[in-house]
């Protein structure tokens, strides 16, 4: 009986958690990398971008601006409809956007006006600097044509090229 019993506590300490008997490791967790995009901005000449670009997180935002350098203007993006020089895109793909600028258009108001008994050919308006406004005054019945009051011009046809209001 005594080997009996030394046969049982044998066998309950052998099947024991302590008996050498390994436990199943945890089970591994792998988080995937978060997919990434480039984001490339330029600029054509005339203007400058912020940011000019980088590498970016899936659906990251980022706002760029396109500013003009004096005596240019935004005309739009090349790489995207939006038409104002700040925008704000999320980023699901590789993008590559140019901001693109032109040579501002400077204009001048003319103003033209006939005094009483005459007429002009052109009432004048917003014209682009450079503009060469050919003129004409005709004299109404009973009437004739004697100068013009801010230019030093004696005939009644004039050619102006406009580089100010005038």
């Amino acid at each position: 009986m005594k080997k009996l019993l030394l046969l049982a506590l044998l066998l309950i300490f052998s099947c024991s958690k302590d008996a050498g008997v390994a436990e199943p490791a945890p089970p591994v967790v792998v988080i995937p990398p978060t997919p990434q995009f480039d984001l490339v901005v330029s600029a054509t000449e005339g203007g400058s971008v912020n940011p000019s670009g980088g590498t970016y997180d899936e659906d990251s935002s980022v706002t760029i601006t396109a500013t003009p350098i004096e005596g240019y203007e935004f005309t739009g993006w090349t790489g995207s409809n939006e038409t104002s020089n700040v925008i704000s895109i999320t980023l699901s793909a590789d993008i590559t956007l140019t901001a693109n600028f032109q040579l501002a258009e400077i204009q001048f108001t003319a103003t033209i006006i006939a005094g009483t008994g005459g007429v002009v050919s052109t009432p004048g308006g917003t014209l682009n600097e450079g503009t060469v406004l050919s003129i004409t005054a005709t004299a109404a019945d009973g009437y004739e044509f004697t100068g013009w009051t801010g230019s030093n011009e004696t005939s009644n046809v004039i050619s102006i090229t406009l580089s100010a209001d005038i």
